[in-house]
């Protein structure tokens, strides 16, 4: 427990408020991410098969998979951490809350959630954007525009 004196067993049981508002915001994330995706798999479905959508359906679906990232973000957080505290004498209970949390939920691996790539996909978004331009810009004349 390095250090931290009492830990989170003792100082938040299982049977603690703290535990259950932690865990129903565990499963409201889940729950969201899950809806985002069943609505952007919806909306895709119909982009695979050729329908008509909107310019307001192709924003919810930039809306949904934002969303769902998002949520697989906090989940991440929530189970994995969000990185080290900014104070030093936080991060001891940092590292025993991710190993309580994690305790309790049979220590998932959850490889997809925990990788961050996608979400620095649509973060990033706009630097890729200036990276194409400058492409773009500075192509050959004989390279199609």
């Amino acid at each position: 427990m390095n250090g931290f004196m009492g830990g989170w067993d003792k100082v938040i049981g299982d049977s603690s408020h703290v535990w259950q508002v932690y865990m129903m915001e565990i499963n409201r994330q889940a729950r969201t991410c899950k809806a985002a995706c069943d609505k952007t798999l919806q909306l895709g479905q119909r982009l695979r098969m050729g329908q008509q959508m909107s310019p307001a359906d192709f924003e919810e679906l930039g809306e949904r998979v934002e969303q769902a990232i998002s949520c697989a973000a906090a989940m991440r957080n929530l189970i994995f951490g969000s990185g080290k505290p900014r104070k030093k004498e936080l991060t001891d209970i940092w590292k025993d809350r991710i190993r309580w949390v994690q305790d309790r939920i049979g220590n998932p691996t959850l490889p997809t959630i925990k990788n961050v790539a996608a979400r620095n996909y649509l973060e990033h978004f706009d630097e890729r954007m200036d990276e194409w331009v400058h492409e773009w810009a500075h192509r050959s004349a004989e390279e199609p525009g």
